[in-house]
């Protein structure tokens, strides 16, 4: 039992050294007639709320990204935060406020566009800015 304990403090003790942040991805698909749709969903009502969280600090960038060539996931963001603690108050808190900005029609209408999605949760291992940090 104490070589177990001291393998899980082992484990998350190298795991924190090696990261340099945190990386939320979200993958959507969303049927080709409808993206433009769902564009503009996260437009005019998402895309702004995770820019504020930006420039108030609680997360380092948020970024979607979007095709109409390649696979099926065609509706993506990021959120890159400096940690997984970090990430779960940004994540409450954006959702608390969109849930709030977002009229119901709105939100149900881009659930109906939604048909599939995921969620990958990533420790950045390495990650350059160009900036000294």
């Amino acid at each position: 039992m104490k070589n177990l304990f001291l393998i899980i403090i082992l484990f998350f003790a190298i795991n924190a050294n090696a990261q340099q942040g945190f990386v939320m991805m979200n993958q959507n698909k969303v049927e080709f007639s409808n993206q433009g749709k769902a564009y503009k969903i996260f437009d005019d009502y998402l895309n702004p709320i995770w820019n504020q969280l930006v420039d108030e600090g609680m997360i380092i960038s948020y970024s979607m990204m979007t095709h109409a060539w390649g696979d099926e996931w065609n509706l993506n963001y990021m959120i890159i935060t400096k940690d997984h603690a970090s990430f779960l108050k940004a994540w409450n808190e954006g959702f608390t406020r969109i849930r709030s900005a977002v009229p119901q029609e709105k939100w149900d209408e881009l659930m109906r566009y939604t048909l599939e999605h995921k969620d990958n949760l990533y420790s950045l291992r390495h990650h350059y800015d160009g900036k000294n940090n």
